[in-house]
């Protein structure tokens, strides 16, 4: 218990960047924080990103780099609160969390290390005619040195993936691994040291 009450926190300076931007709005909920562009006409105005954040960060340590795929591209971003700061405890559906941005009509599926785990699920869960909730409409998934757990190998979706090569948790080798998980011909593999301010198809 102690390990999911120690997270891992935001810096401040960039963390006051993203709450004083213009570009930007930010609310934040007991379930999410949603950013949303101040200016519309972006290539992603319509298109909503749902973030799972990996165990043990805060997820307003996302709210900065995230912001940054906000204004360059128009795309609203909700990065949810996982029960306590843990995704594989997150019990809730994926539209407890769409609907922080009714407006938006489709959506991007994506966490970072285990948050993407549980994209992945949301994401199979949102293409099966069998699911137990009224699934949105799921167009993408987007893994942040993660992989899936759930095979999404026919899926339709358009995969990014993007795979630190210093990552010692999810290393780029486990990532590989699992790449039969993801649909051959949809997925893209991205290598990277540091977070971009943008990430896009």
């Amino acid at each position: 218990m102690l390990y999911a009450f120690t997270p891992y926190r935001a810096d401040a300076d960039p963390f006051l960047a993203a709450w004083r931007s213009n570009a930007i709005e930010i609310t934040g909920t007991d379930r999410a924080f949603v950013i949303r562009p101040t200016i519309g006409g972006g290539e992603g105005e319509g298109i909503g990103l749902v973030f799972v954040p990996s165990a043990r960060v805060e997820s307003s340590a996302y709210l900065y780099k995230l912001s940054g795929i906000v204004a360059t591209t128009g795309t609203t971003v909700v990065i949810i609160r996982p029960a306590l700061n843990l995704p594989a405890l997150e019990s809730r559906a994926l539209e407890a969390f769409t609907a922080e941005a009714p407006e938006i009509g489709r959506w991007i599926v994506g966490g970072h290390s285990s948050g993407g785990t549980l994209a992945c699920e949301w994401a199979l869960a949102a293409g099966s005619e069998h699911g137990v909730h009224a699934a949105p409409d799921v167009a993408g998934l987007l893994l942040l040195g993660s992989h899936c757990a759930s095979d999404l190998s026919t899926s339709t979706l358009a995969v990014t993936s993007l795979v630190a090569s210093n990552d010692r948790i999810r290393t780029p080798k486990d990532i590989a691994e699992r790449a039969n998980l993801l649909p051959d011909d949809r997925w893209r593999p991205l290598w990277w040291c540091s977070f971009p301010a943008r990430v896009s198809r």
